[in-house]
């Protein structure tokens, strides 16, 4: 069973608190339940503020603590998960009341690669930024959200070129081609994508190949050069320098650090 760390302090969201160890404690335990199976938890969960004293939430509501997040060192294997919840006070005003949480949460940086992992939610993020726990180069889900937000748009044509190039991002892909493919001049289609993406077709055919290059390189041991050729690629060396731009780091580095 894991140990999930849910870290209180004063003027914290206490739904950002209550949330979350409501969602871990009861992993594995409700659907056993509506099955009419033995439950079979998943993680334990502890809510840890700094002495053990009391966490007084934005909105009054005081949440007793199970323990003093000192006394966890930041290198301990049974803390699986270090969670540093919404932050609902001004923000300037929770960090400067918190110095040692900030100095505790820093000791984090050393232990990122080791068994412990440390997240936030929302504005819980600048606790981690005030002690640096945010690893600067995962810029890597900006492949994908840029995918994502280039899709709220109401062009059909357009639309259907994305859903083309979702199955043929590893073929040549011209702009001759998916002129036709849409039934465009090429100076319209470039015209329309761009208003409907924000981006031209070799832009956000570049940003697809990254993401599915990103997601290669996380879940599978397949060489990088392959991996080159599986997103449309012929030459790992002009690969590396466009992943290296969307990513802030070359393949290889961003495989060790972020492989599952």
């Amino acid at each position: 069973m894991r140990t999930v760390s849910v870290i209180g302090f004063d003027g914290a969201l206490a739904s950002a608190i209550t949330g979350v160890i409501d969602l871990f404690r009861l992993a594995g335990v409700t659907w056993a339940r509506i099955n009419d199976t033995p439950p079979e938890q998943e993680f334990t969960t502890q809510l840890l503020t700094e002495g053990g004293r009391p966490c007084r939430c934005i909105n009054g509501i005081t949440l007793m603590a199970d323990g003093d997040w000192r006394d966890t060192p930041t290198d301990n294997p049974q803390a699986d998960l270090v969670i540093v919840p919404t932050i609902g006070a001004p923000i300037a005003q929770v960090l400067e009341a918190n110095p040692e949480l900030v100095d505790w949460l820093s000791n984090f940086r050393e232990a990122l690669s080791g068994q412990v992992r440390v997240a936030s939610n929302c504005t819980g993020a600048f606790l981690l930024a005030e002690a640096f726990v945010i690893d600067a180069g995962r810029t890597s889900q900006a492949p994908y959200s840029a995918l994502q937000a280039r899709r709220y748009h109401s062009d059909a044509a357009i639309l259907k070129l994305q859903d083309w190039l979702d199955s043929h991002y590893r073929e040549p892909v011209t702009l001759q081609r998916l002129a036709s493919l849409s039934g465009l001049t090429e100076r319209s289609l470039i015209r329309r994508f761009k208003a409907a993406t924000g981006d031209t077709p070799t832009g956000y055919l570049q940003l697809l190949r990254i993401e599915v290059a990103r997601q290669h390189l996380e879940k599978s041991r397949l060489p990088i050069d392959e991996i080159t050729q599986l997103v449309g690629y012929e030459d790992v060396s002009s690969f590396t320098r466009l992943f290296r731009k969307h990513t802030g780091l070359s393949p290889g580095a961003y495989r060790s650090r972020f492989v599952r």
